[in-house]
């Protein structure tokens, strides 16, 4: 948390131009309260929820406390760059008839080495109510996205129903009916950590279950494949347990490897591993000629 507030403060306009404010999730492990406190005295808000509302309730509470027009929402260990809300900023003058406004995102590990960087999104650098290559991919990771206070107010917030793409189909709702436009540089950071939620929910298997609620969330838009999203499920439940096993997470690994298996039938597993094998045995021919 000390990371993700002073990369905001270090470019906070004042109180009277951003609400910084904490929602904490009715904590039971610790208490970021004193931390907020330390950081920032009273210049940032902190409120925790009676109980524990789950992961899209409490963004839902985020956007109950916002008073401003634009509104972005960032997890405890993600932060910005230093040039994040000026371009955002500019970005939505430049843009106003859209209520989606994104960055690229570095994504870096728990010691802040980038590992990766979100796709560049050609088709959105000029504002779009195109959603179809978003059905079938997530192109936006959470910290670069900030929304117009009235587009929530449009199409409403996040699906308690969905526990790990719940910002996916955010997404895709936000652009279909407000319009969006993506900036092409990396201005915000997403930490990968064994210890967040998302870790945990892909442990469980939540993450690939998601993929099939989304079935039913995206059948209303045209041009969207229910079996290339089965798919993508099926192979982020093999890779989940190929991570998995390989850190030796036997719980976890089995779990996915469970619903790789209710995904894919039995003769079109032992086709791919078939295949798998040939693919082997050519590098090593290869690799010997």
């Amino acid at each position: 948390m000390p990371r993700t507030l002073e990369s905001v403060l270090s470019q906070e306009p004042g109180r009277d131009q951003m609400q910084i404010e904490v929602v904490d999730n009715c904590s039971t492990i610790d208490d970021p309260e004193p931390v907020v406190k330390t950081i920032a005295g009273d210049r940032i808000t902190f409120t925790r929820n009676a109980q524990n509302v789950g992961l899209m309730g409490n963004f839902n509470r985020c956007i109950e406390r916002s008073r401003g027009h634009l509104i972005q929402i960032l997890h405890s260990d993600d932060y910005v760059e230093p040039t994040f809300y000026s371009a955002i900023s500019n970005l939505a003058v430049r843009n106003p008839d859209c209520g989606f406004l994104a960055s690229r995102v570095f994504v870096v590990d728990e010691t802040e080495v980038i590992i990766e960087v979100s796709r560049r999104v050609k088709w959105m650098e000029n504002p779009t109510h195109d959603v179809t290559p978003m059905l079938q991919t997530q192109y936006f990771l959470f910290p670069g996205v900030v929304v117009r206070r009235a587009l929530y107010e449009q199409c409403g917030g996040f699906k308690p129903g969905l526990v790990y793409c719940g910002d996916w189909e955010m997404w895709v709702r936000a652009v279909h009916f407000g319009g969006g436009v993506a900036h092409n540089q990396p201005l915000a950071n997403w930490r990968l950590s064994a210890g967040n939620e998302s870790a945990r929910l892909a442990r469980l298997g939540e993450d690939v279950r998601d993929y099939l609620r989304l079935n039913g969330e995206f059948s209303r838009y045209p041009g969207f494949s229910a079996p290339v999203l089965r798919d993508q499920a099926a192979w982020r439940a093999l890779e989940g347990y190929q991570r998995f096993a390989s850190e030796g997470d036997v719980a976890a690994a089995q779990i996915n490897l469970k619903l790789y298996r209710q995904l894919v039938p039995l003769p079109v597993r032992a086709a791919r591993g078939a295949l798998g094998g040939l693919r082997h045995i050519v590098r090593r021919v290869k690799r010997l000629g």
